[in-house]
């Protein structure tokens, strides 16, 4: 439940069960009341991480994993982020998040790294679908080609407060790296010296990195090249939209044509002419009277297509609308 204090809307939304849940924004400014060692799942906003919806020709997660940094390379501003990935279906969700920024919202809140249980993305816990969901007094989330973002209430005419009152965590955490430790001499050589062991194995695992990202480049330059694809994705899915419309219309019309082609005609009754015109099929055939046409005119009745007639001196125009 979404609850005011002292005139602010709060950016949590708790209840409890093992721990107590919240959602974390970083727009209220307000601090978190809690008990000593009272523990915390925390569902973040997605102003507090990046999210990508992608296809990728990798098979294992932790492939995956390995092309982030350079997936958000272009996108992220300046900073020290850390990734997550999950699978749904066919497509990976990808996320890139500042763990510093987390944990000083999370300490202005009154919330201690160690009263967290878990730390969970809003893209894998609310099933958002056509609803808006209230998170603030000027701001909700809702969900977008699958992915959910935060939007100005003002957008939208009505929103429904963000209820977690009967919600379940069930998805995975994730960990926040904490930073500014002090390192004592010691440690730093050995620290040291475990790089200079790993070296290599980060070198090789970079270089294999690369000729993935190359590879899936090159693979989709050459589908572009080879198809003569429009530069962006927004121009080819508006071209692919018209014609599957297209193909749409001229599978139904054939189907409709092989119907009246089978239509139970006498020698002296023939088809005369088959025109389409502004999604319309028509189709005169002499020789039928009115009397006959509702017996001839079964095929199509049975095939559940809906058509009109028009009876003239020499036969019926069928007109069926595509």
């Amino acid at each position: 439940m979404i609850y005011e204090k002292e005139k602010d809307i709060t950016l949590f939304t708790k209840f409890k069960r093992n721990a107590t849940t919240l959602f974390l924004d970083p727009v209220w400014q307000g601090k978190q009341e809690y008990k000593k060692g009272e523990k915390f799942n925390i569902i973040l906003s997605p102003s507090l991480y990046w999210v990508k919806k992608v296809q990728l020709p990798v098979k294992y997660l932790r492939e995956v994993k390995k092309l982030l940094p350079s997936i958000f390379e272009e996108i992220l501003p300046d900073g020290h982020f850390s990734y997550s990935a999950f699978k749904e279906g066919d497509s990976y969700y990808i996320f890139a998040y500042e763990d510093k920024k987390i944990l000083a919202l999370l300490e202005a809140h009154g919330i201690h790294h160690s009263n967290i249980a878990g730390v969970y993305f809003a893209q894998g816990e609310l099933d958002i679908e056509e609803q808006v969901y209230q998170i603030n007094e000027t701001q909700v989330i809702y969900a977008k080609d699958d992915i959910v973002i935060v939007a100005p209430k003002i957008w939208f005419a009505t929103s429904v407060p963000l209820d977690l009152q009967n919600h379940k965590i069930h998805s995975q955490s994730i960990t926040l790296q904490q930073y500014g430790h002090i390192v004592n001499k010691g440690a730093l050589y050995k620290i040291s010296g475990a790089l200079v062991v790993l070296i290599a194995i980060i070198g090789t695992q970079i270089m294999l990195t690369h000729e993935k990202i190359n590879y899936i480049e090159s693979l989709k330059e050459n589908i572009f090249t080879k198809y003569k694809l429009y530069p962006t994705m927004m121009q080819n899915r508006a071209i692919l939209a018209k014609y599957e419309g297209i193909y749409e219309i001229q599978t139904k019309l054939r189907g409709f044509i092989a119907l009246f082609l089978k239509l139970p005609l006498k020698k002296s009754q023939k088809i005369v002419l088959l025109e389409y015109d502004k999604k319309r099929l028509h189709v005169k055939i002499n020789g039928i009277k009115k009397e006959e046409g509702m017996q001839v005119f079964n095929t199509l009745t049975q095939a559940h297509i809906k058509y009109k007639t028009h009876y003239t001196k020499s036969g019926v125009i069928v007109e069926v609308a595509l």
